[in-house]
């Protein structure tokens, strides 16, 4: 069945969890693909797709596919931090004991671009993310050290002098392994 067609019929969610392709295990990410694909290519918005009321009638295999899927879909997506932040938090409600998912979702979200570190670590500053949920301070600091080192280690020595218990410990986690490359970026992290 076609995704676009389902999404627009309004019976995307009910065909994912509903295992309405059979698939197994190595299918999910050829499927999440195809979402992923068609959300960016403006087919129909993904997100909109998903909410707690609907994932609520599945759990168990069924319940773990369809989160499993659609967190593949939505770490791919061409979006913003704060239009995929409602549906990691739908996601993670409803996941049987394991957010983790979602916060694995994000970070792979955050991965894709070196422009979201930045957003993320924006979103935090203004209060509009709080650095407990997914991790938020963790993942926008570790990806950041990736696509702006010089940036990302100043807010990082910043957050460590200055910030909140959390925010320390989320920041030297972040900085377990870090990209420095000379003894001086080495000595100042230790």
């Amino acid at each position: 069945a076609d995704v676009v067609e389902l999404a627009k019929n309004g019976t995307l969610l009910e065909a994912v969890f509903s295992d309405r392709w059979q698939c197994r295990y190595q299918h999910f990410d050829a499927i999440a693909q195809r979402l992923a694909d068609a959300h960016n290519e403006g087919d129909f918005d993904l997100l909109d797709t998903l909410s707690a009321s609907g994932l609520a009638s599945f759990s168990g295999f069924k319940g773990y596919q369809g989160r499993r899927i659609y967190s593949l879909a939505i770490e791919r997506l061409d979006t913003s931090a704060t239009a995929l932040l409602p549906s990691l938090r739908i996601l993670a409600a409803q996941a049987d004991g394991e957010p983790h998912e979602a916060t694995e979702t994000f970070r792979n979200w955050c991965s894709a671009s070196p422009n979201r570190p930045r957003e993320l670590i924006a979103l935090v500053d203004s209060g509009e993310l709080d650095v407990c949920d997914f991790y938020s301070l963790h993942i926008a600091i570790r990806n950041g050290l990736k696509a702006d080192l010089p940036y990302f280690t100043e807010r990082a020595y910043a957050l460590i002098e200055n910030g909140t218990p959390v925010e320390k410990a989320q920041v030297i986690q972040a900085l377990s392994s870090p990209p420095f490359n000379d003894n001086a970026q080495w000595r100042r992290a230790l």
